[in-house]
């Protein structure tokens, strides 16, 4: 089951070349946000076995 989730997931995300890829990095600088502006969700996606 995790596999074809992650066929799925690969299918939805478009492909980025290189030049691209450095583009959206040079735009969207991790230095300008701050922590408080993010919601750590990893619990809830390691969590596969969780009643949905």
């Amino acid at each position: 089951m995790r596999e074809e989730w992650f066929k799925f997931f690969e299918m939805l995300v478009p492909y980025v070349d290189d030049e691209e890829q450095a583009e959206i990095e040079t735009t969207f600088l991790p230095d300008q946000f701050q922590e408080d502006d993010f919601i750590n969700i990893t619990k809830l996606v390691a969590n596969e076995n969780r009643d949905q």
